[in-house]
């Protein structure tokens, strides 16, 4: 078992964001011949107080599904800040992978969608 962000126990079935608050479920879609459509969550964990006692705010996310599905820690001068910092991470994350991979999404039943229109 390992600590939670916060620095409270975590049991084995947490998540490894610690509290999810949001999360956004959609397709990506490579371009044809490139591979079969794969399942992607964005996911944002709640914003805690850094634990060093100088450090301001940390807000964990993360893009389920990719290579690796890498846990960031945005850090902020209060919540909202590393909130809001990791939303436009994962909206940056998230096109820089469809510009190079060549990929779009279908988010709510809509196909051929970019980037920017699952996350705006």
């Amino acid at each position: 078992m390992r600590p939670h962000p916060s620095g409270g126990p975590m049991t084995p079935a947490a998540h490894p964001l610690g509290t999810l608050i949001a999360d956004r479920r959609l397709e990506a879609v490579p371009r044809a011949g490139e591979g079969a459509p794969f399942p992607l969550a964005l996911e944002l964990g709640a914003p805690y107080p850094d634990p060093d006692p100088s450090g301001d705010w940390i807000c964990p996310c993360r893009i389920d599904g990719l290579d690796g599905s890498e846990v960031h820690e945005v850090h902020g001068i209060d919540g909202i800040q590393a909130l809001t910092l990791a939303a436009d991470l994962l909206r940056r994350l998230l096109a820089q992978e469809a510009e190079e991979r060549g990929l779009t999404f279908t988010w709510l039943g809509e196909p051929g969608l970019h980037a920017a229109d699952v996350l705006h």
